[in-house]
């Protein structure tokens, strides 16, 4: 992990991937984006204040629920796994993954729906995984 984290979150994560992510037309159409080190998220401020680095997480909202399960279908660098401390990038669906045990309100409350996914980003190359979310989100 130690040699995961900081080349994916200063390199890649920040530097590369969101930037990229957000000004990619295909993509910023169909998504909405939460990651803690991004400036405009809420939390910003309290994480800076209580962590030494923000994760390599990125969650994502797609615009409906058949577009989330393409997402899982189609992604081909990235792969649909529940495990997200590998090397790899991985996405999961939280709704029936991480978070399948939770019911309705706290679902609600906590923001998981059948829109979310959520991308652990790995190693790969920044316009690699643009790519393939592009073409998963089609």
């Amino acid at each position: 992990m130690p040699a995961r984290l900081p080349r994916s979150v200063e390199r890649y994560l920040f530097r590369d991937f969101l930037p990229r992510l957000r000004d990619d037309t295909c993509i910023r159409i169909y998504t909405k984006l939460y990651q803690l080190g991004d400036h405009d998220h809420p939390d910003y401020g309290l994480s800076c204040r209580q962590t030494s680095g923000f994760g390599a997480m990125v969650s994502f909202k797609v615009d409906t629920h058949e577009r989330a399960l393409a997402v899982l279908e189609r992604v081909r660098l990235v792969l649909f796994a529940e495990s997200l401390g590998g090397t790899e990038s991985l996405v999961t669906y939280p709704l029936v993954q991480t978070h399948g045990s939770i019911q309705g309100l706290m679902l609600d409350k906590l923001g998981i729906d059948e829109h979310l996914l959520r991308l652990s980003v790995g190693l790969e190359n920044a316009e690699d995984l643009i790519a393939d979310l592009e073409q998963a989100i089609g």
